[in-house]
């Protein structure tokens, strides 16, 4: 048994493995492990000019926690990367104005149950998809607060356990957002959103600190 995925009237195609198929055909197993137990990561990627940004940063960083949480990731980055470019492609012969405004999505998942091992990832699922991104309103108010709930290193991958940070955000909700810091009142992340520093012209991801760029 299987449930419609990561469904959006935005766009028509999306990519499962690396085959580029219609959204409204997408499903995933009731088994995968992703689904039922939160083991998988996601990357979120703002587009510009139809382009990903960073996208070579964010492949590394997906190639880099797969390897920290033990799924397999089933295709290298320059595959990835080339998958997009004939991705995005066929979206924009569709629709060329489609991508204006969007935001790109991988989600890898350590795939279904596997019957013999429960705690291997035996076929990992490479899921890429496009959506429009929310229209922000035009002043937010943001509000610093200590992390209540678990933070442990685990926090520093972008998991799709992504329950204490929805908890975290129902503390404030009449807060745009919520920069979350600890005891120690360093900052972590927002709940919905990242932090970065620039310096020397390099960028830095707080609460990641081996994740950065040069911006040259």
């Amino acid at each position: 048994m299987s449930y419609p995925v990561l469904m959006s009237n935005s766009f028509i195609y999306t990519s499962v493995n690396l085959k580029i198929l219609r959204e409204s055909s997408i499903s995933l197993p009731l088994t995968d492990l992703g689904v039922l137990y939160g083991w998988g990561l996601f990357e979120t990627i703002r587009i510009h000019n139809k382009k990903p940004i960073l996208l070579d940063e964010h492949l590394a960083r997906l190639k880099k926690s797969a390897r920290a949480i033990k799924i397999p990731l089933p295709f290298s980055p320059s595959e990835i990367k080339s998958h997009l470019d004939d991705l995005i492609m066929k979206i924009l012969k569709e629709n060329y104005m489609a991508l204006n405004n969007s935001t790109l999505n991988i989600y890898l998942t350590a795939g279904p149950t596997n019957p013999n091992n429960f705690y291997e990832s035996t076929n990992p699922q490479l899921i890429i998809k496009f959506k429009h991104t929310p229209q922000q309103p035009a002043s937010t108010n943001i509000i610093f607060a200590k992390a209540i709930y678990t933070r442990n290193n685990l926090n520093r991958y972008k998991t799709l356990a992504y329950l204490p940070n929805i908890l975290e955000k129902k503390l404030h909700p009449n807060y745009f957002e919520t920069i979350l810091h600890d005891q120690n009142q360093e900052i972590l992340e927002g709940t919905k959103t990242s932090v970065y520093l620039i310096k020397n012209k390099e960028v830095y991801h707080i609460g990641n600190q081996d994740y950065s760029y040069d911006q040259s």
